[in-house]
């Protein structure tokens, strides 16, 4: 199953069932053919030996492996008071601060409000971290968790992800985490996400 963006070029395999090699050669014959050019993002499973495999022998890039984070939906979070939602009086701000390496930029996150929530951390009237949250889902992901480097470890993360989880309530949320990133994992389980185990993923890349 793939998701294809024909204005960005960008195709995401978002899920793959293989048991041959063969297989996945005709379906990336298939894409390249079709959608020359485009960036293919694949979301796999570490275990998927024939997937990772193909995608080695055509030079593709794999990220860090990661591992999912669960929360049940359970438990009451305040809205803290240095966060609140997203205006437009902070538009220069946020889209200055907001990470562009990504499909969903500061510019696509705010045009989809009927998706996304956007929480912003504020200190002395000044914009220093933001969450961009799902919620029109029964199970709503955090796409990005930013604060300035200078203001980590001030407790504005996890006032950013409990007034998100305050929001989310009772719908559950999840996470995908790097396995060594440590201090985030911690973040997450502070506020109430487990790690499934066996359920980890590759983000792998390339061109078609």
């Amino acid at each position: 199953v793939w998701v294809i963006v024909e204005e960005d070029r960008c195709a995401e395999m978002i899920i793959g069932f293989v048991h041959t090699s063969t297989a996945m050669y005709e379906m990336l014959i298939y894409m390249e053919e079709h959608y020359n050019g485009y960036q293919a993002d694949f979301v796999i499973n570490p275990q998927n030996d024939i997937i990772r495999n193909v995608l080695n022998e055509k030079k593709a890039t794999f990220d860090i492996e990661q591992q999912r984070m669960f929360h049940n939906g359970k438990g009451l979070y305040i809205r803290n008071g240095k966060v609140e939602e997203y205006s437009p009086k902070w538009k220069e701000e946020y889209c200055s601060m907001h990470n562009t390496d990504t499909y969903w930029t500061a510019e696509k996150v705010i045009s989809r409000p009927d998706i996304f929530r956007i929480l912003l951390a504020i200190e002395n009237g000044k914009l220093v971290g933001y969450i961009d949250v799902t919620h029109c889902f029964d199970m709503n992901e955090p796409y990005s968790l930013y604060v300035k480097p200078e203001k980590e470890n001030m407790g504005y993360e996890k006032a950013l992800l409990e007034s998100a989880l305050s929001y989310n309530v009772p719908k559950t949320m999840m996470v995908m985490v790097n396995i060594d990133n440590l201090k985030e994992t911690q973040l997450f389980e502070s506020v109430g996400f487990e790690i499934l185990k066996g359920q980890n993923n590759i983000l792998a890349t390339y061109s078609l």
